[in-house]
């Protein structure tokens, strides 16, 4: 390092620091020259510093820091440092963390493998795998939890669903049947339920009974469909014949286009009482609507 020790002044100050005016400094930051002029890329004040263009403290210790500046940066589990070829940045790569992952085909997402014991997975288009042994593998699958989604564009959640359910159908629950039944265009919520094509079951064990039916309702405990077009409602209901309706509880439905039921009860029935068919008929009672004469039962036929 070169001494100014014995130089004189008229030789050196070419490599003198100075302010820009020559004047001391205050609290109006000044830059900083050389004895040319040439400016630096600093400023100073008496309470404040400043620098412009670029600022490299590669190799440098920086303490004092307030608690909102970043001091250092350390790699942990998961988590690598990249340096940036010559810039001093660095990227930063996370890897296995506890949360959502790409799955293995483009616009797929799976839960990491560091959250599960059995790693999830998301194979097709459009999947999503969230979940101890979720598997997406067809388009549009999307399976929460343990299970599996057989068909395109189905919704799987719940424990062990069955992956023989056929596209387009919803299942919610546990122990979902794996044997093969018409079950497009279904709606299936609880356990252990047997959904028909373009059917909805809602309620524990749920299902249909002989297989192949379509457009089916069966909502409560153990209600069961049996013939097409049926509709069972309460637990242990059971239809039996085409386009039949049971309804409450342990009824079976075994008539063609007939509502089954143990009681009928009708309310405001004081408002319904009319002379005949033509009185019925002004009180807003419809063909085959259901009116009374002093409690004599009567359906209007004119």
């Amino acid at each position: 390092m070169a001494s100014l020790f014995n130089q004189q002044i008229d030789l050196t100050y070419e490599g003198l620091i100075k302010t820009i005016d020559n004047g001391v400094l205050g609290a109006v930051e000044k830059e900083i020259t050389d004895g040319l002029g040439n400016s630096s890329t600093l400023k100073l004040g008496t309470t404040s510093a400043s620098f412009v263009g670029t600022l490299d403290l590669t190799g440098a210790t920086v303490t004092g820091l307030p608690p909102s500046g970043v001091s250092s940066i350390i790699a942990g589990t998961n988590v690598t440092l990249d340096p940036v070829g010559g810039t001093g940045d660095v990227t930063i790569n996370v890897a296995g963390g506890a949360g959502l992952v790409n799955g293995t085909v483009a616009n797929s997402i799976k839960s990491a493998d560091s959250l599960t014991t059995i790693a999830s997975t998301a194979t097709a288009t459009n999947a999503i795998a969230i979940g101890n042994g979720a598997d997406a593998t067809q388009t549009k699958n999307i399976v929460l939890g343990t299970g599996n989604a057989g068909s395109a564009t189905m919704i799987v959640i719940g424990d062990a669903t069955g992956p023989d359910y056929a596209a387009t159908s919803i299942a919610i629950g546990n122990n979902m049947p794996t044997d093969l039944a018409f079950r497009g265009d279904s709606v299936s919520v609880g356990h252990g339920i047997y959904p028909s094509q373009y059917g909805v079951y809602i309620g524990n064990g749920a299902n249909h009974t002989a297989g192949g039916q379509t457009r089916c309702v069966a909502v409560g405990h153990n209600s069961r469909t049996s013939a097409n077009q049926t509709i069972s409602l309460g637990a242990d209901t059971v239809t039996t014949a085409e386009n039949s309706v049971a309804i409450g509880y342990g009824i079976t439905a075994a008539t063609a286009n007939t509502v089954t039921l143990k009681r009928l009860q009708m309310l405001d029935y004081a408002s319904l009482s009319y002379a005949d068919d033509t009185a019925a008929a002004a009180g807003g009672i419809p063909l085959g609507g259901v009116y009374h004469t002093a409690g004599a039962l009567k359906i209007r036929i004119a």
